[in-house]
């Protein structure tokens, strides 16, 4: 049977270990009542749907019948476990490659979250851990600019990371299960913003009020993150024109 991946599969173990199912006896009639701890654990199984764990895996996996499962995916209220589990672990994925213990974002950690996970996720997962980054990027970017003018380590840091996330999500993108157009619009999208960035960044560097900022600017460390924003932009580049040659030759094959 296929495997969950290893972070996923603690944290629905983590999930699993920590839920508490409460008793059906005693519930008015009317009232909702707990949810089934297989049942919790079938919600939490969709996180990893893929074609190598479908819906039978599944059902095999939680311990239920495969027509019991496809019945619970019915209704609103298991949809609503998957939706809140799928919103959680993708937070989750977004403190772990920031916040960890480093000072700077673990660049280790997300290469081997690209490399050994990201294919296993469910679309719905890879959205959702998409858009969390997304938002976190965006918080970083405002912090570090009210903190340009009171803090200039704080301002450096949260700017090294901005930059690190736009890479980090151009990886999501390669290697999640989205479509050929989903990851051209959203590639799309990741060029502009980081290109926008870039320039923020080249003004507030060449404004002569920002004298400290430039010396921030001039250290190594920083030297190497607008390095890896540049890689960035290639990669996107790079991305977008395979999906665009892989375009071509389908329509060549069907063509023929």
């Amino acid at each position: 049977m296929q495997q969950i991946p290893s972070n996923l599969h603690r944290w629905i173990q983590h999930k699993l270990d920590t839920y508490t199912e409460k008793p059906r006896k005693g519930v008015p009639k009317g009232q909702s009542y707990g949810i089934p701890k297989k049942k919790y654990h079938a919600a939490l199984l969709n996180l990893a749907r893929s074609k190598a764990l479908d819906l039978r895996a599944i059902a095999q996996r939680a311990g239920v019948s495969y027509s019991l499962l496809l019945n619970w995916r019915t209704e609103d209220r298991f949809q609503k476990l998957i939706q809140r589990a799928t919103a959680e672990y993708a937070q989750v994925v977004g403190r772990d490659m920031i916040y960890g213990e480093s000072v700077d974002p673990d660049i280790g950690a997300y290469e081997r979250f690209v490399e050994e996970e990201l294919l296993e996720y469910s679309s719905e997962l890879f959205l959702a851990i998409l858009q969390d980054l997304g938002q976190t990027q965006s918080e970083c970017e405002g912090v570090s600019q009210s903190a340009r003018t009171s803090d200039l380590r704080l301002w450096k840091r949260l700017t090294r990371i901005s930059i690190f996330m736009f890479v980090f999500m151009t990886e999501v993108i390669e290697f999640s299960s989205a479509s050929k157009s989903t990851k051209m619009k959203l590639l799309a999208k990741q060029e502009e913003r980081l290109l926008s960035h870039l320039d923020e960044t080249a003004r507030i560097l060449h404004s002569g009020s920002n004298r400290p900022a430039r010396q921030e600017f001039q250290r190594e460390g920083f030297r190497m993150a607008l390095s890896l924003a540049r890689q960035g932009i290639k990669r996107i580049v790079s991305l977008k024109k395979q999906l665009i040659e892989q375009e071509i030759d389908l329509g060549l094959s069907d063509d023929a």
